[in-house]
């Protein structure tokens, strides 16, 4: 019961906390939201890419499926629908830290002491940040002008984010909408490991590690090590036999693949395949232990309180730690290649470390218990002490960024994440409100952007699919360059040629229903005003603003 009132709980707090800061601007959301409205309006899965006219996307986006269809079926405004799935996120991620840290303590009278310890799972996973802001308060005697985002990009071109950050910027990606699937794969893991109902539970662990491979890839590979060690402590505690952990491991596996055939059938992988760090980009020791010091000293405090006379009390705790030691090891020896040549192993670190971040934060809530437990008064008092500490430590990043990111809590806007579309690009929003009353099955061609600019929105927030989005974010999906570099002198093209031949090709090839005339496209091309008007009617004209339908 508790568990279920925490969830109503933290999705309350968490969607009011949205209210002050509800915009789906910044970051990638043009592109989490552009996937979802997808999904809204279209069948299948993977469905077509808003930024990639005609094609289907090539990421991994079960969960914004996942989304997308919750809103379709509950007609939740879009604009309102992303904050309600970041809250739902939040709050079922709460109550399953809650299930799980309960689950590993097991059944106990002193209801107080399990509350507190698994709230404080809670916290160390969900809201608390990490160990940096106890480097930074002893090297400079203060907090004064502290960042809280520092945090995530500490260590010189490489990403270290955790689920506290990813709710203060609030991005619906995939690494956010996977977090009540790898919780859930950890508390079956638990059932898993006490060894009742072992075939349905078998069977549920590869439907959600299937889930995980079409939801985020990186969490397919991290809870398959994760698998791999709990089974190792379990062969070497000789609770179980070899043969038994092989079938149980190949019958997951091959649930997965059955599972997630729909998307990997058609998914071509975005990574060059695996490369050794070199010695010039590996991070010094100290700096690794200013991020996650925190984390692996109450680990290590459990480890200890897990080891006793008759062996391993908890072995998921065991495989927990281990697994997570692993993933923070990890990116100082192989990074998977993308297309940034300036941060090689970014993408790596952030994956495994913020998988990391919360094994170690489950194990925290299981240590926080077991040092009630202690015996001798001394060592009881002296771990009670480092582990309010170090929560106290953890605590400064919830206290300096949440305040910092919505405005101190002073002006409450609503849920509309699409408002400050109809504020600041009213002439836009009336375009976005015409595509959205008149689709047709037809694409759109628009002025093509950045990644991170305020460019692409239109397509994006009306569900129209245009003919290329922003450059660097199809590049990495499509793998080579030579793909957007095309379309984007098809579009060029499309606007500023003579020759109607050449304007009925692109037309023909990208199915093109709608074409955007404005401020972002008269910037970007030379608009053949005469030449667009031979094959294309104006229906909107907004201002500034025009949209034209392909005759």
């Amino acid at each position: 019961m508790f568990p279920f009132v925490l969830f109503l709980f933290t999705f309350g707090i968490y969607l009011g906390v949205r209210g002050f800061a509800p915009d789906i601007l910044g970051l990638e959301k043009f592109m989490d939201f552009g996937f979802i409205r997808s999904y809204m309006e279209n069948s299948g899965f993977p469905t077509l890419d808003p930024w990639w006219a005609g094609e289907k996307i090539n990421y991994y986006t079960f969960g914004h499926f996942l989304a997308g269809r919750l809103l379709w079926l509950t007609r939740i405004p879009s604009g309102i629908g992303y904050n309600v799935v970041l809250a739902l996120v939040f709050g079922l991620s709460c109550g399953l830290v809650y299930l799980i840290t309960e689950k590993l303590i097991g059944k106990t009278k002193k209801t107080f002491k399990l509350i507190l310890s698994c709230l404080s799972g809670v916290f160390l996973v969900m809201i608390g940040g990490n160990s940096h802001a106890l480097w930074y308060l002893i090297k400079n005697k203060g907090l004064a002008n502290y960042w809280y985002a520092d945090q995530t990009r500490f260590i010189p071109n490489t990403i270290h984010e955790f689920p506290s950050y990813s709710f203060v910027v609030s991005d619906l990606h995939a690494h956010v909408l996977s977090l009540p699937m790898v919780l859930a794969f950890i508390l079956l893991m638990a059932f898993y490991i006490q060894g009742k109902r072992k075939n349905l539970i078998t069977g549920l662990l590869g439907v959600v590690m299937g889930m995980l491979l079409m939801t985020n890839t990186w969490d397919f590979l991290v809870y398959g090590i994760l698998l791999a060690t709990t089974s190792g402590v379990l062969l070497v505690a000789k609770k179980r036999s070899l043969l038994e952990l092989l079938i149980r491991g190949i019958i997951i596996a091959v649930i997965a693949t059955v599972v997630s055939a729909p998307w990997w059938w058609s998914f071509r992988s975005i990574s060059s395949g695996v490369r050794l760090v070199t010695n010039d980009l590996r991070s010094p020791a100290w700096q690794l232990l200013t991020l996650w010091g925190g984390h692996i000293t109450i680990a290590l405090i459990g480890m200890a309180l897990n080891i006793g006379k008759k062996g391993i009390k908890n072995v998921l705790v065991f495989g927990l730690t281990i697994t997570a030691i692993i993933l923070i090891a990890l990116p100082e020896f192989i990074y998977f290649k993308d297309i940034y040549p300036n941060h090689q192993r970014a993408n790596t670190m952030f994956k495994f470390t913020y998988q990391a971040f919360i094994m170690l934060g489950i194990v925290g809530g299981w240590t926080a218990f077991q040092i009630t437990q202690i015996k001798k008064i001394y060592r009881r008092v002296g771990a009670t002490l480092v582990l309010v500490g170090l929560i106290g430590v953890f605590g400064i990043f919830p206290v300096k960024a949440y305040p910092n990111f919505y405005g101190e809590f002073k002006d409450f806007k609503g849920l509309d994440g699409l408002s400050w579309v109809k504020e600041k690009y009213p002439d836009d929003w009336k375009i976005i409100e015409y595509l959205d009353s008149n689709k047709d099955g037809k694409n759109m061609i628009e002025a093509i952007g950045d990644s991170y600019t305020e460019y692409n929105f239109i397509s994006a927030f009306s569900g129209v699919p245009t003919v290329v989005g922003w450059r660097v974010h199809e590049w990495l999906w499509r793998g080579t360059y030579d793909a957007v570099s095309k379309r984007e002198q098809e579009a060029k093209d499309f606007y500023e040629t003579n020759s109607e031949a050449r304007r009925m090709e692109i037309i023909e090839r990208y199915n093109l229903g709608w074409v955007v005339i404005g401020a972002r496209e008269r910037k970007q091309f030379k608009i053949n005003d005469s030449g667009l008007s031979k094959v294309t009617a104006r229906v909107l004209n907004s201002g500034v603003e025009e949209l034209w339908k392909v005759r």
